[in-house]
């Protein structure tokens, strides 16, 4: 019998259960990294990432910033290899590639290497490129090897493993023995989060199922800890359900791209509950009044009503991310499976198999084999 292949359903669900084992076991899981950090004297750090890799590190960049009080900069490969790759001070710098089979982060790594400058990889699959002579060191981040190209496990997964990291690199220096423990209970926690939301946005998605199925243009609108929330729900609205779908940051929004809504326009919106909530709120309430298509995770009392997502938040806002985009991971998810739009338009899909590739050839290699 052939084995049934997993959906972005499933790693989903299986989510919440790798972080309780990557909370656990964080020592060993970071200890290569933080070794690694702790080599040298470095006073930044730079993170090269591609996709729903770069937007979890931009998840993670207000947590590494804040717990091991230095800069923090993400970076695409391509913009790495060929415009911004002076480096000023002395930066701790890392290539992250889920697959470690992405052509421009192994392009990235080359140029590292070229440079004189250490190599170091980050991937869930230590077999692939990464793992065959390219990297100085290879760093497994403790997901497994995801089989659904629309990454959800190894998103949430790369952002924990960040904050793992920063952990256990400012435990006994910037951090105190109470705080370490404070922040893990909180990351632990923030798996009982991501249960409650999945229970919550499949009661969303049929209270709002109509306009949902009926998208054609899309903002999703956050900030701080999760604009990279925002950036991988707009990646996953337009990889998968394939409508233009773009983030912004909240006052960013308001310069330009508000300009051209129409009633057709959808938008979500995602609290913080911080000092930033009255201003979302009045937006998110004027804009209510353009298109009925506009929609925000939020637990303030100020609004109601079937467009609003409550989510009961355990955790510090910090760590949100962690669940707060498991909404985008499962609306994207259903919205595809019930539109059946999970095939690429033909012109396309013969323009990345056989123009563009963007994977080696140990992808498909790998993957033919699980």
């Amino acid at each position: 019998m052939e084995k049934k292949k997993k959906t972005m359903q499933d790693y989903i669900e299986l989510t919440p259960d790798m972080i309780r084992k990557n909370v656990q076991k964080n020592e060993e899981l970071t200890k290569v990294l933080v070794d690694e950090f702790n080599r040298d004297h470095f006073d930044s750090i730079l993170i090269i990432a591609s996709g729903s890799s770069y937007n979890a590190s931009m998840g993670a960049r207000p947590f590494l910033k804040k717990i091991m009080k230095m800069n923090v900069d993400v970076i695409t490969p391509f913009t790495f290899e060929h415009y911004e790759n002076e480096f000023y001070g002395n930066p701790f710098v890392v290539v992250v590639s889920q697959s470690g089979c992405s052509t421009n982060s192994i392009s990235a790594l080359k140029k590292l290497k070229a440079m004189g400058h250490r190599a170091i990889g980050i991937t869930s699959n230590v077999n692939s490129d990464f793992g065959d002579g390219i990297c100085d060191v290879v760093v497994d981040y403790g997901i497994g090897i995801e089989t659904v190209g629309y990454v959800t496990l190894g998103m949430v997964g790369l952002v924990l493993y960040f904050m793992l990291f920063a952990l256990n690199v400012a435990r006994g220096k910037t951090l105190t023995e109470e705080k370490y423990t404070y922040y893990l209970e909180e990351l632990n926690k923030a798996a009982q989060c991501h249960e409650d939301v999945q229970g919550k946005v499949k009661d969303f998605y049929e209270l709002n199922k109509r306009n949902l199925l009926s998208m054609q243009n899309c903002y999703v609108v956050g900030m701080g800890p999760n604009f990279g929330t925002a950036l991988e729900g707009a990646l996953k609205f337009s990889e998968t359900i394939q409508v233009v779908s773009v983030a912004y940051e909240l006052e960013e929004f308001l310069h330009g791209p508000n300009f051209q809504l129409t009633p057709n326009y959808t938008l979500f919106f995602i609290d913080n509950e911080d000092e930033t909530s009255d201003r979302l709120l009045d937006i998110y309430e004027g804009y209510s009044t353009v298109t009925d298509r506009c929609f925000i995770i939020s637990n303030s009392e100020r609004i109601q009503g079937d467009h609003v997502l409550r989510i009961d938040d355990l955790t510090c806002e910090d760590v949100s991310m962690l669940y707060k985009v498991v909404v985008f991971e499962y609306l994207a998810y259903k919205v595809t499976t019930d539109l059946n739009k999970w095939q690429y338009h033909p012109l396309a899909k013969v323009v990345e198999d056989t123009i563009i590739k963007i994977k080696s050839s140990k992808y498909k290699e790998g993957y033919d084999k699980l």
